[in-house]
C-alpha cells in the first residue's frame, strides 16, 4: 500500500466516541514520517482504548502493522473483540491491564493514549510504562483536553521522555503531542 494514500482506507463501520475516526487518522497523519512506518509495518499499542475504535481504526488502515489494545475494562475489550470479529481484523490483540502494566522492554514502535489523563489511571505511572515499552526511535502520541495539557509538559520530562512536540490537529478541542525518548 503507498503511504501517502494509507489513511484514505475506508475503516469499518465503528461506533463513534470521544476518540473519533478523524482525530486517530488526523493525528498518525500530522506527526512526521509515521505514516510511512506504519504502512510498512510496526508495533503500536493504544493504551486506555476502551471499546478499540481507535486501535480498529488504525488497524484498518496500516494492515502490516500489528496493535495491541490495552485497557483496564473487561467488559470494553468484550466489545472491541466483537468489533474485531466483524471487521475480519488478524492484526489486532487485545489485553486488559491498567497503563501502567506495559511489559517493560522496548518493543513498540508507537504508544497511543487518545483518551486523555483521566483514561490513563495513574498518568505517571502509565508514562513511565509507556516509556520503558517504546523503543529509542519510538513515538508516544498523547491526546488531551485542552484543559490538562499542561500536565503533559510536566509528566514528559519526569518520565523519562527527552521530547514534547505539540502537534496540531484539526479542531482544537483535544491537545495532541508527540513524546520522543
Amino acid at each position: 500500500m503507498d503511504p501517502q494514500n494509507a489513511i484514505a482506507v475506508n475503516p469499518i463501520d465503528l461506533p463513534r466516541t470521544v476518540c473519533d475516526r478523524p482525530i486517530v487518522l488526523g493525528a498518525l497523519r500530522a506527526t512526521p514520517g509515521l505514516r510511512e512506518r506504519l504502512a510498512c509495518g510496526i508495533h503500536v499499542a493504544d493504551i486506555g482504548c476502551g471499546a478499540g475504535v481507535s486501535t480498529l481504526t488504525m488497524a484498518v488502515a496500516f494492515p502490516r502493522s500489528r496493535f495491541l489494545g490495552v485497557d483496564a475494562d473487561p467488559a470494553s475489550l468484550e466489545r472491541a473483540r466483537q468489533l474485531r470479529a466483524l471487521g475480519g481484523l488478524r492484526n489486532v490483540y487485545w489485553l486488559a491491564a491498567a497503563a501502567d502494566q506495559l511489559a517493560p522492554r522496548p518493543t513498540h514502535d508507537l504508544i497511543c493514549a487518545f483518551g486523555g489523563l483521566r483514561g490513563l489511571g495513574d498518568p505517571r505511572g502509565a508514562l513511565r510504562a509507556a516509556r520503558a515499552a517504546l523503543t529509542d526511535d519510538g513515538v508516544f502520541l498523547w491526546s488531551t483536553p485542552h484543559t490538562e495539557a499542561g500536565l503533559v509538559w510536566q509528566l514528559a520530562p519526569e518520565t523519562g521522555f527527552e521530547s514534547v512536540e505539540r502537534v496540531r490537529v484539526g479542531a482544537d478541542v483535544q491537545r495532541l503531542f508527540a513524546l520522543r525518548p
